[in-house]
């Protein structure tokens, strides 16, 4: 957020009751729990600064799938336009359909401006009226686009976590093919016998690797897969069929069964517990877990189809006379024929650029959805239940924690992850009674609705009944990681 003493209006101006800037899964379900709020035909500005709504999915490679039950990706309780079973994995195209589908019914509570392919400056004008104190600067993308002035009574920023593109690594070999997911169908289609390398073992290496492995059985793929990275099984966390009466275990069991073997001092303890017990991985040491989903048939498929594993962080690629040779950071070698392709697979959650703006302003006009200050490792969940907070008069009894994930992901990656485990167990909890039941149930983020009711009411009951011990459990492990790393991990302040 920039000050503007001297603020004026550039361009058209607009003047509306809510500006929302973000056009995800985050913004999306902030729009839509204002909907609850805002009265029918409320004047609202929606800011993007892709073409159209959809976030990260606009820009992502093509072969991308939803790696948890489709019906559990979706805005407030909307319901996917079809009739498939909750275990398909839905597409880019049917996730970006279902999303423009969720705005077009939001379309029908407002009056939208929607301006897509403009970039939002939140500034403070130097005399805010008493109806629209804020005020977004819009820029617009295109070289034949107006500038605009959103004057707002409320602004919500939900950028989520604001994830950039992955662009090609930078070798001193000009004898490989560096590419990115988004261009690796081209890079495949040119190269037709290349070997491909793959850098990294995330959610995208996996994708990349399970694409190739399964239209291209004969073509050499390898992964560097640095310390590697763990998966949620998806078997357990989401069974099929009948398996949910008696299989797996609901998110929040297993969120509880982590948060309370986690003391604050425990890391790697409360990680290795969760690894053993929850997760799969490929073979070998893995490290990293950034709560994605994967079924065991995915795993072995992978696994199997595997030229080669390699445990190493690449550092370069250097010619010689006997061809490219990758350059690992231990310092070992390994020869590659000339032509190989390497993807860039590299992780980039909590590495883009995200504002350290106050969460909820203390008169209630402005909230920010961003990973330094989440509610939730899922930006999406921190945009439905902040949304709610920020309309409510509730939330001073909603004691929940924050976390600066950025800083903690930076300091620490496994003190992150079992914090982010520790919160997203113990803030549902604390809102759980500063919020109405109906409101846990119509978000559709909740993959343990997929359970039936019997499972989900014997849970809730059993934290409803330990719900004191939980919270103070999970708040000491909490202010033990802001001790220790000094980072911003306690308690939102909504005075």
């Amino acid at each position: 957020m920039t000050t503007a003493a001297d603020a004026t209006v550039t361009g058209r101006l607009e003047t509306c009751d809510l500006c929302v800037v973000g056009a995800g899964l985050a913004g999306l379900n902030a729009l839509w729990v204002a909907s609850e709020y805002l009265p029918q035909g409320a004047r609202v500005v929606l800011i993007d600064r892709n073409p159209r709504c959809g976030g990260m999915w606009t820009d992502t490679y093509d072969f991308v799938r939803l790696h948890q039950p489709h019906p559990y990706f979706t805005v407030g309780d909307i319901s996917w336009d079809w009739d498939k079973p909750p275990e398909y994995l839905a597409t880019k195209p049917e996730v970006l359909d279902h999303l423009t589908y969720c705005l077009n019914i939001i379309r029908q509570k407002f009056s939208i401006c929607e301006l897509f392919g403009y970039e939002g400056d939140l500034q403070t004008p130097s005399s805010p009226t008493p109806q629209h104190g804020l005020r977004v600067q819009c820029e617009s993308l295109v070289p034949s686009g107006q500038p605009v002035t959103v004057d707002a009574r409320r602004v919500i920023v939900a950028q989520g976590n604001k994830v950039p593109a992955a662009t090609r690594l930078e070798f001193s070999s000009t004898s490989i093919v560096s590419t990115t997911p988004v261009d690796l169908e081209h890079s495949l289609q040119r190269n037709p016998t290349a070997p491909v390398y793959i850098v990294g073992s995330g959610k995208t290496g996996m994708d990349s690797a399970h694409r190739i492995i399964v239209s291209e059985p004969e073509r050499p793929v390898n992964i560097i897969s640095g310390r590697g990275t763990v998966f949620f099984d998806r078997g357990w966390v989401a069974p099929v069929g009948l398996r949910r009466w008696w299989g797996g275990s609901l998110t929040l069991r297993i969120f509880g069964d982590v948060a309370m073997q986690f003391d604050g001092s425990n890391i790697d303890a409360a990680f290795e517990y969760c690894r053993s017990k929850y997760t799969i991985s490929l073979s070998g040491a893995s490290e990293h877990c950034f709560f994605g989903y994967l079924s065991r048939a995915e795993c072995e498929a992978v696994n199997e189809g595997l030229t080669e594993k390699v445990d190493e962080y690449l550092e370069d690629i250097v010619d010689t006379p006997g061809g490219p040779v990758l350059i690992f950071r231990s310092g070992s070698t390994r020869r590659v024929p000339r032509g190989s392709i390497i993807v860039n697979c590299t992780g980039s959650l909590l590495r883009g650029k995200s504002s350290p703006v106050e969460r909820i302003s203390r008169d209630g006009t402005l909230l920010t959805i961003s990973s330094r200050g989440s509610l939730h490792f899922l930006s999406s969940v921190s945009a439905y239940f902040l949304t709610h907070l920020f309309f409510s008069e509730k939330r001073a009894n909603a004691p929940v924690y924050a976390i600066d994930a950025d800083a903690l992901f930076a300091a620490d990656r496994r003190a992150w992850f079992v914090a982010s485990i520790t919160q997203a167990f113990m803030n549902p909890v604390v809102l759980l009674n500063a919020l109405s039941i109906r409101t846990f149930d119509r978000c559709g983020l909740n993959t343990d609705r997929l359970f039936p009711f019997p499972r989900v009411i014997a849970t809730l009951l059993e934290v409803q009944v330990n719900r004191q011990r939980y919270i103070r459990h999970c708040r000491k492990s909490l202010d033990s990681i802001a001790e220790r790393y000094g980072v911003r991990c306690r308690e939102i302040d909504w005075s």
